[in-house]
């Protein structure tokens, strides 16, 4: 079954739940992230904090970082509707398969937008993850001032809007294998990479 969406800015969730009569909190937490800024004279990583809010729960104010409701499962044959994923994947063919991802740590340099489609994500096997987004913008680099990291359940999955920038996804595990919604060519001619090491000295940790 699935439950319903709501989007808040550029990022919305759907959560499973096994029982169609019995509400599923999308339990998808704000967390913190860390800048490390290269300094000129040394070389050295400074740690700082980058965004010290943490948002335990959904609920709490905010615009584009926040996810702040409750899902509910749907009944089987519900009729499609504005709570249901809204989907841009008419610029080519979509393309829904797995991946796996290997040993992705927390540590970011690089953040990517896809700017002719949607793109959702989720784990498979109740896997947590992690996962650092930006609103998307006009030029061709992210906002850093509106970047902000989400510890994402292994109970749901997430919609990128158009133009979302996103690092991820990250996990402490071995490995996790991940469901993909794009295009066929979304990874050839629609990947946009901003290298946040070259153009601002920093990297990003998610702690």
């Amino acid at each position: 079954m699935l439950g319903k969406l709501r989007t808040i800015g550029s990022l919305s969730c759907v959560c499973r739940s096994a029982r169609s009569d019995r509400p599923q909190a999308c339990c998808i937490l704000r967390i913190r992230i860390r800048a490390i800024e290269k300094t000129k004279d040394f070389g050295i990583y400074e740690r700082i904090d980058f965004d010290s809010a943490v948002v335990s729960r959904m609920g709490d104010g905010g615009e584009f970082s926040e996810l702040r409701s409750s899902y509910f499962a749907s009944v089987d044959g519900k009729s499609f509707d504005a709570e249901d994923a809204q989907l841009n994947l008419t610029d080519g063919i979509p393309r829904f398969y797995i991946m796996r991802l290997e040993k992705k740590g927390r540590k970011f340099s690089k953040i990517t937008r896809h700017v002719r489609c949607t793109q959702c994500l989720g784990s498979l096997a109740g896997k947590d993850w992690l996962m650092a987004v930006a609103p998307p913008s006009e030029g061709d680099r992210p906002s850093l001032e509106n970047l902000a990291a989400f510890r994402i359940p292994g109970n749901c999955f997430i919609k990128l809007d158009v133009g979302t920038w996103h690092a991820g996804p990250y996990f402490d595990a071995d490995f996790v294998d991940f469901y993909n919604l794009e295009l066929s060519d979304t990874n050839v001619v629609d990947h946009f990479t901003f290298d946040l090491a070259k153009n601002c000295n920093l990297r990003f940790e998610i702690v």
